[in-house]
């Protein structure tokens, strides 16, 4: 749509140039074209300035959509960072400890209840720490 009205002003205004010219050589005119000419490029600037509020219009909404498409984007980063930051901690102590506690002859019940309850407490707070950031 935009290129469309770019394309009509541009033939409007070279249109109203040359009626413009035509008019400045009145004297080769007959007189009853005089007026003519003179309307045709009034109404040939005109048309360039209906075409120049459209474009700014259509210039405006483009610019509306992508502001709004780049906020949900924004916000959308914003919360896949941060489930990154929350899963990162389990990387980290599943990084070390691999498959070393889980063991089929010596499983440690305790050990794998305090490092589950570490986890939880860590991914808790830096839940609760996004929330506060307004992340969330």
């Amino acid at each position: 749509m935009r290129h469309e009205v770019l394309t009509v002003r541009t033939l409007a205004a070279q249109s109203r140039e040359v009626y413009n010219r035509i008019s400045a050589l009145g004297d080769s005119l007959p007189p009853h074209a005089k007026p003519f000419v003179s309307e045709t490029a009034d109404h040939f600037d005109r048309l360039t300035s209906l075409c120049d509020g459209e474009k700014e219009f259509l210039q405006g909404v483009l610019d509306f959509y992508e502001s709004r498409t780049a906020t949900k984007m924004n916000i959308a980063m914003e919360r896949l960072a941060l489930l990154t930051a929350l899963i990162l901690p389990i990387t980290a102590v599943s990084g070390f400890y691999g498959m070393n506690i889980i063991v089929n002859d010596r499983t440690d019940p305790l050990q794998i209840v305090v490092i589950g309850t570490i986890l939880a407490v860590v991914m808790l707070l830096t839940f609760r720490w996004a929330r506060r950031q307004g992340w969330w």
